[in-house]
């Protein structure tokens, strides 16, 4: 019967150690790492250095500027600008600032690309 009852014990113990050792994986990565977060995420964090009208000097500024963003690339025609703002694992992660024609910015995507292995 005691050793039932250790067993038991053990086992809900074992149970609340994989659920928080889950817990960890899940919460802590985008915390060290923000390229972790969804696409959707890393562009509301751009859109709040680089609101939607922003001229598209400025957005270079910004770029430029950035401790992480070093390095971009801007297209031949002044309607976009792509940057890749880094790797984690196997994925690249990519921003694209798109400008009207008054050169006046009207939308960010952010884009993962997972290289096959």
């Amino acid at each position: 019967m005691i050793m039932k009852e250790n067993m038991r014990k053990n086992k809900k113990t074992l149970i609340l150690l994989i659920i928080a050792i889950i817990i960890v994986i899940i919460v802590i990565p985008p915390i060290i790492n923000p390229l972790m977060r969804s696409e959707r995420k890393i562009e509301k964090d751009i859109l709040e250095l680089t609101p939607i009208g922003t001229n598209r000097e400025d957005v270079v500024e910004i770029i430029k500027n950035h401790s992480k963003w070093k390095s971009w690339k801007r297209e031949n025609s002044n309607r976009y600008i792509t940057l890749n703002l880094g790797k984690y694992l196997w994925c690249d992660v990519v921003a694209c600032w798109y400008f009207d024609e008054d050169e006046k910015l009207r939308r960010v995507i952010v884009t993962k690309y997972w290289d096959s292995l």
